[in-house]
């Protein structure tokens, strides 16, 4: 088996091919620290490859030496220490110094250059933001949760985040722990003419676990309030205050999956493995921070002097608190060159996307100037073709799962999300045109922004085959460090 992947790596970037990497660490219920290093890319065939090359146990302090040590060990095991393009990561500290030992190790990769933020990561740092500010973390124990002795008397009669998400808890726990309650809300689903869906309770190590939480008991809701209203002689009953949720309590709720509701939709698409997703980074950034804004704006209170207390308050500063989260990484994430280039190399995207995203001239102007100083340096050194090109040319093949952006629950969401991202796709094209395949290909309009977009290269390969082998090596990048998990 691993002569067979040795083989076909090697067989890859004798291509003139490279490699794209993920890393994760972490350390096991019985107390082993491991790290998994998988390779990512597209073959001459533009199939898709994501494959576990390492699956080492980490020994000593967890350094970045010791880690950047581990991961030159697996690369020169494969023989493909230097044909590594990107390398996709979480945002630990650790990480960074793990990037600067490979800089010293590996020759003409760089931090700046190869280093992606992994995107999930931040989606999750941003989200746990919006639950600390609402203090509405989950809780430890589920059984705590269920026990009669759980009294909230003093809270009762508030509303705010944190009190609603508490009650739910309550309430969820109560119900998977008791055949009695159990029974009932399913009769309960029945007469209300539901889908059984069993209730979920969040953790506190999956923050979307909340937003699942809350959108199972909202879908259960006719059936739960009927089972809160009847039950006056099972369990709930027997609670030192009866267990209930107000209008205003369902409403608040239904705010706070509004909010979370962005970031689970972002993280599903970036975690992905079987579509690209590195060129969506830097427009996933600038939607959510467009929803969070808008978010903040139809939620602020209209007073001068608003009570910090209130539930508007609360969910406004939540609010804000992830958008400066996003911000932080946003301006370390906008300069890295990988984004850049894979972002150019979408054909529905291109130097437009930039501008869509309201980049000033001079930054736009730098992305190309990376974009370049790759190509130049990687890409071009055979001989680049004249082309001659008209763009009824171009093919626009319809995608299934893979060609959309994102895929959000309401149709006007995706169309403002669509609209930022592509903008108008009336752009010119000289019919004549005769230059180099960089010029040839911005020069020409964008495609549907429904189309796959690694097959709308492998049909143009013949054409512009350097830009291609370019288009291979980054648009097989991960967005983030996940796609492991599904290996």
């Amino acid at each position: 088996m691993f002569e067979n992947l040795q083989g076909q790596l090697r067989e890859h970037i004798s291509t003139g091919a490279k490699i794209n990497l993920t890393i994760d660490a972490w350390t096991s219920g019985n107390k082993l620290p491991f790290m998994a290093i998988t390779a990512h890319w597209i073959d001459t065939r533009y199939e898709r490859f994501n494959t576990l090359i390492g699956f080492e146990r980490l020994r000593g302090s967890h350094t970045a030496g010791n880690m950047s040590d581990v991961m030159i060990k697996v690369l020169d095991m494969y023989q493909i220490r230097e044909s590594i393009n990107c390398i996709t990561a979480d945002n630990a500290v650790v990480n960074d110094g793990i990037f600067l030992d490979l800089e010293l190790e590996m020759q003409d990769w760089s931090q700046e250059d190869g280093q992606i933020r992994c995107l999930a990561h931040v989606l999750n740092l941003a989200a746990q933001t919006v639950l600390k500010t609402l203090r509405s973390e989950a809780e430890e124990r589920e059984v705590d949760l269920a026990s009669d002795d759980c009294d909230d008397s003093g809270h009762n009669n508030e509303v705010d985040p944190a009190t609603s998400l508490r009650k739910l808890r309550q309430i969820v726990a109560k119900v998977r722990s008791s055949n009695i309650l159990w029974e009932a809300l399913q009769e309960d689903v029945q007469r209300k003419r539901l889908d059984w869906l069993v209730p979920i309770l969040d953790v506190r190590v999956r923050w979307n676990s909340t937003y699942k939480m809350i959108e199972r008991a909202l879908y259960l809701r006719p059936a739960l309030e009927r089972l809160l209203a009847v039950d006056n002689t099972r369990k709930f009953s027997k609670a030192r205050t009866p267990l209930t949720l107000s209008l205003r309590d369902w409403n608040t709720l239904e705010r706070v999956s509004r909010i979370l509701s962005l970031f689970v939709d972002a993280t599903e698409f970036a975690s992905g493995s079987t579509y690209p997703t590195l060129s969506s980074q830097l427009p996933y950034y600038q939607f959510l921070q467009n929803a969070l804004h808008e978010l903040i704006e139809s939620e602020r209170p209209m007073e001068d002097d608003p009570d910090p207390t209130s539930t508007t308050y609360k969910i406004c500063s939540a609010a804000d608190n992830a958008y400066q989260k996003l911000n932080q990484y946003w301006v370390k994430t906008d300069s890295n060159t990988g984004q850049v280039i894979a972002t150019i190399l979408n054909p529905r995207m291109k130097l437009q996307l930039f501008k869509n995203l309201q980049w000033e001239a001079n930054w736009i102007e730098n992305a190309r100037e990376k974009f370049m100083r790759v190509f130049t340096k990687c890409y071009a050194s055979r001989e680049p073709i004249a082309i001659q090109t008209r763009s009824n040319e171009i093919q626009v093949i319809a995608s299934t799962r893979t060609g959309l952006l994102l895929s959000l629950e309401t149709p006007q969401n995706r169309r403002r999300y669509e609209d930022l991202v592509f903008g108008s796709t009336d752009d010119s094209l000289d019919d004549n045109l005769i230059e180099s395949q960089v010029e040839i290909y911005l020069r020409e309009p964008r495609v549907d922004r429904n189309m796959d977009i690694v097959q709308w290269w492998k049909l143009h390969e013949h054409r512009l085959p350097n830009l291609a082998l370019m288009a291979r090596d980054y648009l097989s990048v991960p967005a983030t460090r996940y796609p492991f998990h599904s290996i």
